[in-house]
């Protein structure tokens, strides 16, 4: 939605800007605009990290499944963890 924002700003300023719209409070100002198009960017970027970790995280129950599969263990004499082998 920010995206939108900045993309269409000059309809946007007009539309708010227009006095019989009643829309005069929504206003932005240059200040406001600079804030909204960092936080654009900040956002591409938290998003793109929430992506790639995402990735990462199937990537890695992926390679636990592949794992489990290959290694087989006998869960009954784990106390902790199926694949810890056994414990005293």
């Amino acid at each position: 939605m920010l995206d939108f924002a900045v993309k269409y700003r000059p309809a946007i300023d007009t539309m708010t800007a227009a006095q019989d719209l009643g829309l005069r409070n929504y206003e932005l100002d240059q200040a406001e605009w600079k804030i909204a198009e960092d936080l654009r960017e900040v956002l591409k970027v938290s998003r793109y990290l929430t992506v790639f970790r995402s990735h990462t995280n199937l990537i890695y129950l992926g390679f636990q499944r592949c794992y489990s599969v290959l290694f087989p263990c006998d869960s009954e004499s784990s106390l902790h963890h199926p694949c810890d082998g056994p414990h005293q």
